[in-house]
C-alpha cells in the first residue's frame, strides 16, 4: 500500500517521508515517534497520528488474511523483530538540559506557511517572507498568521539534533564512516545507496557501534 492511503498523510508530507527512508506502511507502524519527528515538518502530535493510523491499516489486513491450517507435530515460528541494541549518546548535563527544551520549544512551535497560500492555488506552503506594504502578516495583525522569527529558533549548540540526541550524519558508502564518533554521531543511509552496499554500511557501523536511524528491514 502507499503511503498515502494511512491517514493524515498527504503527497508532500509522503514525498518527505520516503526522502527520510520510509517507503511502506510498515515502515511507519515499526518505527518510533522519535523517528517520525526527525522527518522535516511532521511534528509529534502527526507522529503519533500516522503511526497509530499505519498500524490500524497493518490489523485490517492481518484480519483479512485466511487462517493457514497447521498439521500436527509441525512447528511454527512466530515472526519476531530483529532485537537491536539501544545505543546512547555521550552527552553533557547541559546538552541533556537543552534537548528537552528544544523538545518544548517544538511542541508550542507554529506552522508557518506562505501568505494567502491556503487561498491561492499557485502558492505552496513554503515559508516567504511577506513584503507587500499592506500585507496584513508582514503588519502583524492578528489573526492572519505568524512571522517567522529568531524566538523561534532551537538552543545552538542542539541544533540539527536527532530527538535521541545524536547528531546525524549522512552516508553513502563505507569510506564516509571514518573520522565518526559511535558516542557523538548517528548515522542515516542515503536513500539512493543499493541494498548491497547498504548491507555492507550496515556491517560496518554495528561493528563499530553506531547507532542507524534508518536500518534495513527484512520482512
Amino acid at each position: 500500500m502507499e503511503l498515502e492511503e494511512i491517514k493524515g498523510i498527504g503527497k508532500k508530507t509522503a514525498e518527505r517521508l520516503r526522502g527520510a527512508g520510509y517507503t511502506s506502511v510498515e515502515d511507519i507502524a515499526r518505527a518510533s515517534i522519535e523517528d517520525l519527528t526527525s522527518v522535516e515538518g511532521i511534528g509529534e502530535k502527526l507522529a503519533t497520528k500516522i503511526k497509530s493510523e499505519a498500524e490500524k491499516l497493518i490489523e485490517e489486513i492481518e484480519a483479512e488474511k485466511p487462517e493457514e491450517k497447521v498439521e500436527e507435530g509441525e512447528i511454527v515460528e512466530e515472526e519476531a523483530e530483529e532485537k537491536r541494541i539501544k545505543i546512547i549518546p555521550s552527552l553533557s548535563d547541559e546538552e541533556i538540559r537543552l534537548l528537552k527544551v528544544k523538545l518544548r520549544m517544538k511542541a508550542k512551535k507554529p506552522e508557518f506557511r506562505r501568505y494567502e497560500s491556503h487561498k491561492k492555488k499557485k502558492l505552496d506552503d513554503s515559508w516567504r517572507r511577506p513584503r507587500g506594504r499592506h500585507n496584513k502578516l508582514r503588519r502583524r495583525i492578528k489573526g492572519k498568521g505568524v512571522v517567522v522569527r529568531v524566538g523561534y529558533g532551537t538552543p545552538a549548540s542542539v541544533k540539527g539534533r536527532h530527538p535521541s540526541g545524536f547528531e546525524e550524519r549522512l552516508v553513502h558508502n563505507v569510506r564516509e564512516l571514518e573520522g565518526l564518533d559511535p558516542s557523538r554521531h548517528a548515522l542515516r543511509i542515503g536513500r539512493t545507496v543499493g541494498l548491497k552496499k547498504r548491507l555492507e554500511i550496515e556491517s560496518q557501523a554495528e561493528e563499530r557501534g553506531f547507532k542507524i536511524l534508518n536500518p534495513t528491514r527484512v520482512s
